[in-house]
């Protein structure tokens, strides 16, 4: 979240202290330049986010996006808060699983991947979600894995700015919802045992009605191919897009309306 309730901001005579830590002190150890993080602000942003959700959801999980910030220190204290871990390359997988992380709670969602990417990640164990049926293709000469998840496009879309959108009619992410159900047909047909369903439509929304929006739409999409295939969703990925105030006339986003 912003640092509009600066908590762990403090001025001290004149220095300059982030949870406690005199800045000074810190750049005369570390030298400069130099990344501060405050460890309590990371554990209770996330701790607030999950408490919202699992009041609502018991088995709530967070995937924790490693391309958000991969310093294995950060990726570290959110593991072990509980967090899996949302990977977008292969070096990231290999964050993820140094910091702790087990292979079965890490969601490999990589775009645009090679067949060497695709390769490791089915090598490693680690859970795949793909978003264009040209990689499930490729998977039947790579080797097709015990679980997959499809990233959809639900078919609509919105972000903190137009760059921000990743879902909709021109977006160039995930599978629009007249292939979704060819998908899990062709992927359960490859032996395929379990799987997930998954959308990320944009990111820093501040709009609560567009999350009620976008999830009734996902089970829309997730429910009928359930039923018609005979499957079992092991979990419905809600994606990101939380957004926080950058400005001051934005206001915080309501967490726990968003997760009722």
């Amino acid at each position: 979240m912003i640092w509009k309730s600066v908590i762990e901001l403090e001025n001290r005579g004149g220095r300059l202290y982030i949870g406690g830590c005199d800045t000074i002190e810190l750049k005369e150890k570390y030298g400069t330049p130099l990344y501060v993080y405050a460890e309590n602000r990371i554990r209770s942003n996330y701790r607030r986010l999950v408490n919202a959700y699992k009041k609502h959801y018991p088995k709530f999980k967070v995937y924790y996006a490693v391309k958000a910030n991969n310093n294995p220190a950060i990726v570290s204290v959110l593991r072990s808060e509980g967090a899996g871990a949302d990977a977008s390359c292969p070096a990231e997988i290999m964050i993820a699983r140094m910091c702790g992380i087990k292979d079965e709670d890490i969601l490999y969602s990589g775009v645009y991947n090679t067949d060497a990417e695709l390769k490791y990640a089915v090598e490693n164990k680690v859970r795949l979600n793909i978003e264009d049926l040209s990689q499930l293709y490729r998977l039947e000469k790579i080797g097709v894995p015990e679980f997959i998840s499809f990233r959809i496009n639900p078919g609509i879309g919105k972000g903190g700015k137009e760059g921000l959108v990743f879902a909709g009619p021109d977006a160039k992410f995930g599978i629009i919802e007249r292939d979704v159900k060819k998908a899990y047909a062709r992927a359960k047909q490859l032996g395929v045992k379990s799987f997930g369903i998954h959308m990320m439509t944009g990111s820093n929304v501040l709009e609560i009605e567009y999350y009620k929006e976008i999830v009734a739409k996902l089970i829309d999409i997730a429910g009928p191919i359930a039923q018609e295939l005979g499957i079992r969703f092991e979990f419905v990925d809600i994606g990101g897009s939380l957004g926080v105030p950058y400005t001051p006339e934005q206001n915080e986003l309501d967490i726990d309306e968003v997760a009722r």
